[in-house]
This record gives C-alpha cells, sequence and structure tokens, in this order.
C-alpha cells in the first residue's frame, strides 16, 4: 500500500516538474531532468 501512495506522490511531482520544473525541490527536479536524459 505505501508503495501506490509513493507512486502517487511522485506522480504528483511529476506533473509539477512538467509544469514548472522550478516549482519542485531541486533534488527531485535533478530526478526528473536524469530521468529525461536516460540515465
Amino acid at each position: 500500500m505505501s508503495g501506490d501512495l509513493n507512486a502517487g506522490y511522485v506522480g504528483a511531482l511529476l506533473e509539477q516538474y512538467l509544469e514548472n520544473p522550478e516549482a519542485v525541490d531541486p533534488a527531485w527536479r535533478t530526478v526528473f531532468e536524469e530521468a529525461e536524459d536516460g540515465v
């Protein structure tokens, strides 16, 4: 169950990041940027 909550949390952060990358914590921004780069 906690995995579902975490997935929802990360999904919400990703939506925020896609709308405005500056709106998310810099650590999460790095995670999403690296994912975009295929790292």
